[in-house]
């Protein structure tokens, strides 16, 4: 049996194409990024960015949990 490689199963695990998960990580990333520039920026002068950093992390998990409940109901249609 042909040995699968970790990038081919996280994707099958994922069930998305390539360019499916480099858009989400990647945007997810940049967000993440800029949401730590935010916070950096947050504790030398706190009166910028004050609810940045809680609603950045709020809508990212929100993707986040969309896109594993997507995943679920993909997969259950597939089985």
């Amino acid at each position: 049996m042909k040995k699968i490689s970790p990038l081919k199963q996280h994707l099958i695990d994922a069930d998305e194409k390539y360019f499916e998960h480099f858009s989400f990580a990647f945007k997810s990333g940049a967000r993440l990024v800029g949401t730590g520039i935010a916070l950096i920026t947050h504790s030398i002068l706190p009166c910028f960015f004050t609810t940045t950093a809680s609603r950045n992390v709020r809508k990212i998990n929100e993707k986040f949990q969309h896109r594993s409940e997507q995943t679920k109901i993909r997969k259950s249609k597939i089985n």
